[in-house]
């Protein structure tokens, strides 16, 4: 039977990646559902802040007020393109590790139907010599008759 375990450490090993793989792939759907989340907080302050802007405008506001309001709008905007490109970044590493996931896997099952194989070899052989053995005792009980 230790012919039949042969394969057991490698699928071991490739299941612990697969495991810690999925482990990973978790906290990547968490850190792009927190990058989605800011992106809608800061969209929605912009939407206020502009609002607000649209009213300090229409009350004839100092130009130096509204270009507070013009920056702070701006800063909101880059805000946005570094949660945007954070969001990229997390979501082309996940699917990296999407990838790997799936190539373990798909090795874990070859390797698996290898093994299932080896061992059902080994029972039919078991079991064939312990068929040969039965045939033999038989004959030995008729020869001694």
């Amino acid at each position: 039977m230790a012919k039949t375990n042969s394969l057991m450490p490698v699928i071991n090993l490739l299941a612990k990646q697969k495991d810690q793989l999925l482990l990973q792939l978790r906290q990547y759907n968490v850190q792009i559902s927190n990058h989605q989340q800011q992106i809608k907080k800061i969209e929605r302050y912009r939407l206020d802040y502009v609002a607000q802007l649209n009213e300090a405008k229409s009350k004839q506001q100092e130009a130096h007020y509204i270009q507070q309001y013009y920056r702070f709008i701006r800063q909101l905007d880059n805000a946005t393109e570094k949660e945007y490109s954070s969001l990229n970044n997390v979501q082309s590493s996940k699917q990296q590790v999407t990838q790997q996931y799936q190539q373990i896997e798909s090795k874990l099952k070859g390797l698996n139907f290898i093994q299932d194989k080896k061992v059902l070899k080994q029972k039919q052989l078991l079991a064939k010599q312990e068929q040969n053995l039965l045939d033999e005792l038989s004959l030995l009980q008729v020869l001694k008759r």
